[in-house]
């Protein structure tokens, strides 16, 4: 079958002897959408709070609910 989608990561840095992807982006080539995200920095053995997180949607960028997304793709 042909590939629907590919994960790209990107933009490493090292931490502790560690390098960690500081970009990753999700292709969907059936429609040519991504999903990228962008990581300011890595913390080790601390809390993951909701308020560190910041979503941005592009301009013109078509949002949709999750149960429409997931109902596409079984289509």
């Amino acid at each position: 079958g042909a590939k629907e989608m590919e994960i790209l990561f990107d933009d490493y840095k090292k931490t502790n002897d560690i390098s960690f992807p500081m970009q990753i982006r999700i292709n969907k080539l059936r429609d040519n959408s991504y999903l990228k995200m962008n990581f300011k920095q890595i913390t080790f053995n601390s809390e993951i709070r909701s308020e560190d997180f910041k979503i941005e949607i592009g301009e013109g960028v078509e949002v949709k609910r999750l149960e429409e997304a997931l109902k596409e793709i079984k289509e």
